[in-house]
């Protein structure tokens, strides 16, 4: 209350009795004690690289490419206990901060009461004491804010440039739909934890349905679905995409399946068998398809146990592979892929059997695929003792007979080492839980690329009981008594971290678990390993409903 009396003298001062103004300038002194609120319109914000949208507002504008804009609609942007009619505060609907030079930046949108007669733009306020602007730009519709409020001690100058630039590129009537794209969206969410509110974005945006985009929304959903735990949207779309794949191999494929088949768990000791005296092992895996980095963390003991001790993996960043080392597991800035709750187990396990994790892909060279078989190459450079398990994406592992040079096939020049490939991601069929088929035995089928040593086809369905001791694994009971009543029939999204981790980065910590349920019940079950977490659970909207630490003995 004394900071509040004192901002309106002090102001009064500066403006007099110019109300709107004093009431304005005081919001900015209470938005830094307190936090950013926002309406409803900015759900239908989309960033993409520069480029700013709001497709129910109709405008978008440039941005600068050193501010990192952030989603209002989280919980910790909300305003709480300001009562100041005429304010609005309400409707901000863009929030973000600039780092060199630092301040804060704000957009506004309000409805005009009354209908100007031209469309322009002015600098509505220049406060040098407190060092922030205020930009207006308005048509007949809206009237829009853009105002920058210095962090650190900045020319005032710069303030003004920087807000005349967004004010002035800021355009009324444009459509979001003539320039995003599904990857552009997912990209600017690609930190985001809350994979339901991405995902309503992703279905929700305003972009042409035709051909190519149908394809490119598939790509997009299925990349984001496979970072939630048992969703039936993903198996459906993983089914109908394999079908075609299926259909054409069946009923050749089951034949040798039976035939020359390695099945089951009997897949682990035949891979131990056939990699003894080998230095190199090459796994590859579909992107999208947590279930094969179950197989690679299954394979880490085994692997072990013949001498490998370093796993190379291309999801993981070169320049965070050491301090991954070091801390013993992963966060989300480890690596683009390595948010997936999977990919984070097959992390932690590798490190706790004593792996050394080396990062080795490289998108800045001109020839990705030399690159990293160099960067693989290093590790025996500098340790003539290694054997690496290489972990890669898709057809990197292809080593011979390509129309295209790989990764593998220019590590076999260059090394002098043949590597034993294993391909996931090629074959598919419903006859086993896993399959292990010796690549010459395909050689009469069309279509199947045989370029690696073995085959090896996947339908594990990722669970705890796959990768932990069973004995270990328990049901844990949610209360949602406080929250059950506001949310009942509503979407949620469950995420559980380490609580270690969590307590420590926050939302940059790699979760062990996502979920979406709905809620019908007081009570929320999943399956848990014992320890100490952190539950989040959010709403579609991206509001943050609860966070609980939580026991499992």
């Amino acid at each position: 209350m004394y900071i509040k009396t004192l901002a309106h003298t002090t102001l009064r001062l500066m403006f007099g009795n110019n109300t709107s103004h004093i009431l304005f300038v005081l919001f900015f002194i209470m938005l830094l004690s307190y936090s950013c609120g926002s309406s409803k319109t900015s759900i239908n914000n989309y960033i993409t690289g520069t480029r700013y949208f709001n497709d129910s507002l109709s405008i978008s504008a440039n941005l600068l490419g050193d501010i990192d804009y952030m989603d209002l609609t989280k919980h910790e942007f909300k305003i709480k206990n300001i009562d100041i009619k005429n304010i609005i505060y309400k409707d901000l609907i863009l929030y973000g901060k600039a780092s060199d030079p630092a301040y804060d930046v704000f957009l506004f949108s309000k409805k005009n009461e009354q209908t100007p007669k031209t469309e322009k733009e002015l600098l509505f306020i220049n406060d040098t004491v407190s060092n922030f602007v205020v930009y207006k730009k308005f048509n007949k519709r809206l009237s829009l804010y853009v105002c920058l409020k210095a962090i650190d001690k900045i020319k005032n100058s710069t303030l003004l440039n920087d807000g005349k630039y967004i004010t002035n590129s800021i355009q009324f009537n444009t459509k979001a739909a003539d320039e995003i794209n599904y990857f552009d969206i997912l990209n600017t969410y690609k930190s985001e934890d809350n994979l339901l509110f991405v995902y309503n974005k992703i279905k929700q945006a305003p972009i042409v349905e035709d051909e190519q985009n149908k394809f490119i929304k598939f790509q997009v959903l299925v990349a984001l679905l496979s970072k939630i735990s048992k969703n039936e949207e993903y198996q459906e779309m993983i089914e109908k995409y394999e079908q075609k794949k299926k259909k054409y191999l069946k009923e050749k494929l089951d034949v040798l399946i039976k035939i020359k088949g390695v099945n089951d768990n009997s897949v682990y000791n035949k891979i131990k068998k056939i990699s003894k005296n080998k230095k190199v092992v090459m796994l590859n895996e579909m992107h999208w398809k947590p279930n094969h980095r179950l197989v690679a963390q299954k394979l880490l003991k085994p692997l072990k146990e013949n001498g490998f001790n370093y796993f190379a993996v291309e999801g993981v960043s070169i320049e965070k592979d050491s301090i991954l080392n070091v801390r013993k597991y992963p966060i989300k800035s480890t690596g683009y892929y390595i948010s997936e709750p999977y990919f984070g187990h097959l992390l932690r396990e590798a490190l706790n059997l004593g792996y050394i994790i080396v990062g080795y892909d490289d998108f800045e060279s001109k020839n990705r695929e030399k690159a990293q078989a160099e960067n693989i190459k290093k590790i025996f450079d500098n340790d003539s003792t290694a054997k690496v398990f290489v972990y890669a994406g898709i057809d990197h592992i292809l080593e011979k007979k390509s129309s295209k040079k790989w990764m593998a096939e220019y590590f076999k020049e260059i090394s002098n080492i043949d590597p034993l490939t294993i391909d996931q991601v090629e074959l598919a069929s419903d006859l086993n839980k896993l399959t292990l088929l010796e690549s010459k035995h395909l050689d009469s089928i069309k279509k199947v690329n045989i370029n690696v040593d073995y085959f090896l086809i996947n339908n594990i369905s990722p669970s705890f009981e796959e990768i932990m001791n069973p004995e270990n694994i328990r049901v844990y009971q949610l209360q949602l008594d406080k929250i059950a009543a506001n949310l009942e029939g509503k979407e949620i999204f469950i995420t559980v971290y380490y609580a270690t981790e969590y307590e420590k980065f926050k939302s940059n910590a790699v979760p062990i678990l996502n979920r979406i349920d709905v809620v019908t019940k007081k009570r929320l079950f999943f399956k848990l390993p014992l320890g100490e977490f952190i539950v989040k659970i959010q709403d579609k909207g991206n509001n943050l409903i609860l966070t609980e630490k939580i026991f499992v003995d």
